[in-house]
């Protein structure tokens, strides 16, 4: 029996890092004795039809029965490729192995075609479920989800830069990185005698609006050595207010996801500010990692009651979750069975 991880390949164009979460789990896999299978991603509807069937044929040529595929989901190869996929890999007796980095279905109001219905009984055909956390797992279950789950409960976020051993420090700086052209709500945050916003990310348009707080773009690397004081924000949306609870929306999406500017911010070696609803809030709260509000309002109140005293206690804490993010150890223990 061999254990392989499937790998699309895809040009990373921009600062985002959107491919980073999916390398990790490549590389701590790979590391764990997986065998990488490489395909190209199919872009645009001609390509997917005309590509998928032979991809899939390529994939499965390398497997024999009773090896173990993990895909990463979703695959944005479209529906022909995964359907295809799953019934051969089922056919052919291999098992798989889905680990899940988002729901569209959950994230988007319109989510390219696929209804939460489509996704279920795609993961359906799956043999295990990798989820990122018990909240998202009980609401797949709830809606109508069988294949047997396993928790990844955060992101590992791999670096070659030396984290361990920064010198982090208390200062009122509340950083929000990432894809800011999808986070309307920065356009919203202002200065405080108590709050420094130090806003880090792809931002298209309105820049002046947060000229006072945008620091431009950076690689991953870079941001981790810049990073060494404050807080992380842990936010989306539109509003200073996470209230769309019933609809799909990027606020709510919280409610479900691992974001993985949680695993940023823990590897940077900062405390971070959470969505109390946020799936993850109880992962920040049992670890004792951070702070949690309900609104972004909160962020001024909340500061001025954090001593340098509390603060250096809140870093040991997260200097004990970074050397494990670092390491891969959350992907290595649920890929331990």
């Amino acid at each position: 029996m061999t254990k392989y991880v499937l790998n699309i390949i895809q040009e990373e164009t921009s600062n985002t890092a959107s491919s980073k979460p999916k390398s990790d789990i490549n590389q701590t896999l790979t590391s764990m004795n997986y065998k990488l299978i490489n395909v190209p991603f199919l872009i645009g509807k001609k390509q997917k039809l005309v590509g998928s069937l032979l991809s899939v044929r390529k994939i499965v040529a390398q497997l024999k029965r009773e090896d173990t595929l993990v895909i990463q989901y979703p695959t944005y190869m479209g529906a022909l490729f995964d359907i295809k996929l799953l019934n051969v890999l089922h056919t052919k007796h291999i098992e798989s192995v889905a680990l899940i980095h988002d729901i569209d279905a959950l994230r988007f109001q319109r989510p390219f075609g696929k209804s939460l219905h489509y996704e279920i009984f795609l993961l359906n055909k799956v043999n295990l479920i990798i989820s990122p956390n018990s909240k998202m797992t009980t609401f797949l279950k709830k809606n109508g989800l069988k294949s047997k789950c396993r928790e990844l409960k955060v992101f590992d976020y791999l670096t070659k830069v030396d984290v361990s051993n920064k010198n982090i420090f208390y200062s009122c700086n509340v950083y929000f990185t990432g894809n800011l052209n999808k986070s309307k709500f920065i356009f919203r945050l202002r200065n405080s005698e108590n709050v420094h916003y130090q806003l880090y990310g792809a931002l298209d348009q309105h820049q002046n609006k947060v000229a006072a707080m945008y620091n431009g773009s950076l690689s991953s690397d870079s941001l981790l050595s810049a990073v060494d004081n404050g807080f992380g924000l842990i936010w989306d949306g539109d509003s200073e207010q996470i209230s769309n609870l019933n609809n799909s929306s990027l606020g709510s999406y919280l409610l479900y996801n691992n974001p993985y500017k949680l695993s940023f911010y823990l590897a940077a070696g900062i405390p971070v500010i959470i969505w109390a609803k946020a799936a993850e809030a109880e992962f920040v709260l049992s670890n004792h990692l951070g702070y949690t509000i309900n609104s972004i309002d909160d962020i001024n109140n909340l500061i001025s009651t954090i001593t340098p005293n509390s603060y250096q206690e809140i870093i040991q804490n997260v200097h004990r979750i970074q050397l494990k993010l670092i390491h891969g150890d959350y992907t290595r223990n649920v890929f331990d069975y």
